[in-house]
């Protein structure tokens, strides 16, 4: 008992701060067509309630999930957020799993972007052609750095080819590797940049960057390989084998001691460690494919990822596969020819691909299966990066209710509760979240009961033939007191009455609510009951239900807008209740 009434506070006190303030009323749902193929949510089935100045009195709701998909009453996400860059000035941002990509933030500035890179969720960087060195905000503020970072390269014909960022709360350290041997640094979040006390002493192009704070990883034009082990004071050239030595490479990435570099006609080497601190050496590995690579990407070593698992992109649609660190790379149908750029994971399941005219690629089944997902551009897409996913979305339901309400004894000091002793009994507003059990799943075409005691349930109530779960708790939640404060009570609908199934949505960033919506699902009237002010003017309520009779949903009605509901004609008065079962009549003629 103490364990679930432990659950029971925390996921109340979850609920009172996203619901603090909040108008649970408001509805921004879409309109449905009511027929089931194209239900879009639960919706309120049957209703049974005996007055409370009965001594038996109870109350129970059926709520029905109508649609082709199984719904959790309690569901947290953590949607992938991420950057794309390409020529043009293009960046493009998702929120929402790429979904929908935005370019409200192409404006900063007209040259092409060739990198993007975040050392955390509020802020990162992204660099490009002529100098060019952008901050990106998460708010969606881009600061133009190009000045400072001319001021130390004065070359204009420099660009800026890649970006490698450390992992780093405070935003501070990042490089560029760019053309002509170029390499800056920043420590301060990007105010100031500076060359590194040794230059690499080449004048070819750098085109790709790994950190591995304090190593550095760079690699580029004719086999230029280069590493830094002390955080880019000093650099030391790595020579690759002899075949290699006139090949361009475009991207290289490290997991712990071993790293892979992609290039031209295919190449792809793979970094030994040596021992004791000497660096790394370069071997080939084996692709089967001649286009030109230039993105790769290995599994970090996190929970998020599966181990040994890594992908190469490249030209004509080329996308490559390993799933034992390198060993094997086996090609992936991409269903396209478009020059491919970039690849990045947010999990073992989830990933994307930038390429040429705008083309995104993204897999939710660990790259079994890639689809194109809308960019609204043409632009080459050169660089993408998804950050760390600290954003968490939090779905669940609740019954916000009209009815009696008994507030029972509880001592937040002891954490003492007894239901038994009731300190006053008033009539408004309450709120029921079964957020204390997270295994509440509704399948196609199943029924849930939430009832407010289970022995009088049992005693009055039989099944019907469908799959019923029965959630018995008769604590509800007042949040009508002052800064949010919650009231723990005992929860009876009155004979006249109005319930309302609400989805609750919010965004936590680090542990922060960022964003919150409320939707009213659906709204049941009944006994005349009519709120005031009334926002649902057209939702005509019921009668008052008969003692013993339930109010049930005819079986044609699926539900529509909360605009657009009305409770006397999706509703009959039934002589059996039955839940589990949808419905023993269809709506008149």
């Amino acid at each position: 008992m103490k364990l679930l009434l432990r659950a029971f506070f925390t996921s109340v006190a979850v609920l009172s701060l996203f619901m603090s303030g909040c108008d649970l009323t408001k509805d921004q749902s879409p309109s449905g067509d009511g027929s089931k193929s194209d239900a879009r949510d639960l919706v309120i089935t049957e209703v049974f309630t005996i007055s409370p100045d009965k001594y038996y009195a109870y109350s129970w709701i059926e709520i029905y999930n109508p649609t082709n998909r199984t719904i959790r009453w309690n569901d947290e996400t953590k949607p992938a957020y991420g950057f794309a860059v390409g020529t043009d000035g293009t960046i493009l941002r998702t929120l929402d799993d790429g979904a929908t990509w935005n370019d409200s933030l192409s404006a900063a500035q007209s040259n092409t972007l060739n990198s993007v890179a975040f050392p955390n969720a509020d802020t990162g960087f992204a660099v490009g052609d002529k100098r060019t060195v952008l901050k990106i905000h998460r708010n969606g503020v881009v600061d133009d750095l190009s000045p400072q970072a001319k001021a130390v390269v004065p070359d204009p014909t420099i660009n800026f080819n890649a970006l490698g960022v450390a992992a780093d709360v405070q935003n501070r350290i990042a490089y560029i590797a760019g053309d002509k041997g170029t390499v800056l640094r920043t420590v301060d979040r990007g105010f100031t940049w500076t060359l590194p006390r040794t230059s690499l002493g080449t004048t070819k192009n750098m085109e790709g960057i790994y950190v591995q704070f304090p190593r550095i990883f760079l690699a580029g034009d004719s086999g230029a390989f280069y590493e830094s082990t002390n955080a880019g004071t000093g650099w030391t050239q790595r020579i690759v084998p002899e075949p290699y030595r006139t090949t361009n490479f475009y991207g290289v990435v490290f997991t712990g001691d071993t790293g892979w570099a992609v290039g031209e006609n295919g190449a792809i080497l793979s970094a030994v460690a040596l021992a004791s601190n000497a660096g790394v050496i370069w071997i080939p590995e084996t692709s089967n494919v001649a286009v030109t690579l230039r993105g790769v990407f290995v599994a970090p070593y996190e929970t998020e990822f599966r181990q040994r698992f890594g992908w190469a992109v490249g030209d004509s649609g080329t996308i490559l596969k390993t799933e034992n660190n390198g060993a094997t790379w086996t090609t992936v149908n991409s269903g396209t020819q478009t020059r491919l750029n970039r690849v990045t994971f947010a999990d073992s399941s989830r990933g994307w691909i930038f390429g040429d005219q705008g083309l995104i690629l993204a897999t939710t089944d660990g790259g079994l299966s890639w689809n194109q997902q809308r960019s609204n551009t043409t632009k080459n897409l050169k660089g993408g990066a998804i950050l760390p996913l600290n954003i968490v979305v939090q779905n669940f339901y609740v019954l916000q209710m009209y009815g009696q309400r008994n507030y029972v004894f509880f001592d937040p000091q002891t954490g003492t509760l007894n239901t038994d002793f009731i300190t006053r009994v008033d009539t408004g507003l309450l709120l029921y979240t079964p957020a204390f059990n997270q295994n509440v799943v509704q399948g196609p075409g199943k029924f849930v009961i939430v009832s407010n005691d289970s022995v009088k349930f049992q005693d009055h109530t039989k099944l019907g033939p469908g799959s019923t779960e029965v959630l018995n708790f008769s604590l509800a939640v007042d949040f009508s007191a002052v800064n949010g404060q919650f009231n723990l009570l005992k929860w009876a609908l009155l004979p006249s009455s109005e319930i309302r199934l609400l989805k609750i949505s919010a965004r936590i960033v680090n542990q922060n609510v960022s964003d919150f919506n409320s939707r009213v699902v659906d709204v049941v009237r009944f006994g005349g009951y009519r709120p005031t002010p009334d926002d649902y003017p057209n939702n005509e309520p019921a009668g008052f239900i008969p003692e013993f009779w339930s109010l049930a949903r005819y079986s044609d009605d699926f539900g529509d807008d909360p605009q657009k509901l009305n409770t006397k004609n999706s509703f009959f008065m039934a002589r059996d209740p039955i839940p589990g079962w949808y419905s023993q009549e269809r709506k008149p003629k």
